[in-house]
């Protein structure tokens, strides 16, 4: 009974200094140290952001005209408008065009796509106005040339960004027509909604 109370008390010392010591497994030299002093430190926890109030949404209706000018005179014009929010983040499009079907040689027929596609981005609110950006893209017939009869297709593209006045119309893109003494602008006007 002895025996058996001094081999369990040898037991349990035994697992006491074994067991509770921590293994240190041989390390690589080529590895960095690290400053003991800085292995237990706590991890500095980041700093909270301070809450900001979701910004408000307001509805605007923008008007864009693309007008062509010859000599100064306006000779065409043409309106698109779409409506946008301020704050959500989203995008806002309209497009319009019609496909031209063209005859090829070997008697088939390929339709080409000829359209006006205005696409506005990043409407901000601003305090002298509304800020966005915009892509407009135009293919119009031209004038036909050199007796083929396909027809001969003219393209503009127009890549910016502009803070616009509410109420007040603000030519933001010129561009000439290389082939004519026509010049082209896109105009927009901003109007709050209710």
């Amino acid at each position: 009974m002895k025996t058996r109370k001094t081999l369990a008390i040898l037991i349990a010392m035994g697992l006491t200094m074994y067991g509770g010591t921590k293994r240190v497994w041989a390390q690589d030299s080529s590895a960095p140290k690290q400053d003991a002093s800085k292995q237990d430190a706590p991890k500095p926890k980041p700093a909270a952001e301070p809450f900001q109030a979701p910004s408000p949404v307001h509805s605007y209706r923008l008007d864009f005209s693309i007008n062509e000018l010859e000599d100064g005179k306006k000779v065409n014009s043409r309106q698109y408008s779409l409506n946008v929010n301020t704050g959500l983040g989203f995008n806002g499009r309209v497009q319009a065009g019609t496909r031209v079907p063209t005859p090829k040689g070997d008697g088939s027929i390929l339709y080409l796509d000829v359209t006006t596609s205005i696409t506005v981005n990043q409407v901000t609110e601003r305090e002298n106005g509304l800020g966005l950006g915009f892509i407009c893209d135009v293919q119009s017939p031209a004038a036909p040339g050199g007796g083929s009869a396909a027809p001969v297709l003219r393209t503009l593209n127009m890549n910016g960004a502009a803070i616009l006045t509410i109420g007040k119309a603000a030519v933001v893109g010129v561009a000439d027509d290389p082939n004519s003494k026509r010049q082209f602008q896109l105009e927009v006007t901003a109007t709050q909604l209710k």
